[in-house]
């Protein structure tokens, strides 16, 4: 089996700092909201630090299949991020990787609503989109919001209708 090593430039006792929560790496003002940055890739502040330094491989029936995280897996790197952040692992890694442990299921950032997301990954609990992300330009995420928000009313109008 082949394994990668991750190069991130933190110190031992740092590390074992983070871990024990004692520790926050440095945060930067993004375009909407906080973040830190581990191993090149940006992380939303409410994302724990403890995970961002211990992203791990698939076991059992999937190992040696793909790593976690948005900088070893794909997934991650595409649906757990909103407005260029990551803010959560993709189903797969949080299925076969974590079981779980690491959140809930979430198919894609761009189909989900801030209520799902507060459901499924306590972390981030009451943070809006608005505040998530370092694009100077998030008007796509905007207009989803937008959309899913129309459709969400339509349902509702639906339901109430079908109960007259």
């Amino acid at each position: 089996m082949h394994s990668r090593m991750i190069n991130i430039k933190i110190s031992m006792s740092n590390l074992v700092n983070i871990v024990n929560n004692q520790y926050h790496l440095p945060l930067i003002q993004g375009a909407q909201g906080k973040y830190y940055v581990v191993d090149g890739k940006k992380y939303d502040e409410h994302f724990p630090q403890a995970w961002a330094l211990n992203h791990q491989a698939c076991s059992g029936d999937y190992a040696g299949r793909t790593m976690s995280g948005p900088k070893l897996c794909q997934n991650c790197n595409t649906y757990g991020s909103i407005n260029g952040v990551f803010v959560f692992y993709c189903a797969n890694c949080t299925k076969y990787v974590f079981n779980g442990q690491r959140g809930g299921y979430i198919i894609s950032s761009q189909d989900t609503t801030e209520g799902e997301l507060w459901k499924q990954f306590p972390y981030m609990n009451c943070v809006t989109f608005d505040e998530i992300g370092d694009m100077k330009n998030p008007s796509i995420r905007s207009a989803i919001n937008q959309e899913l928000e129309e459709y969400e009313q339509y349902d509702k109008y639906c339901l109430v209708k079908k109960k007259k």
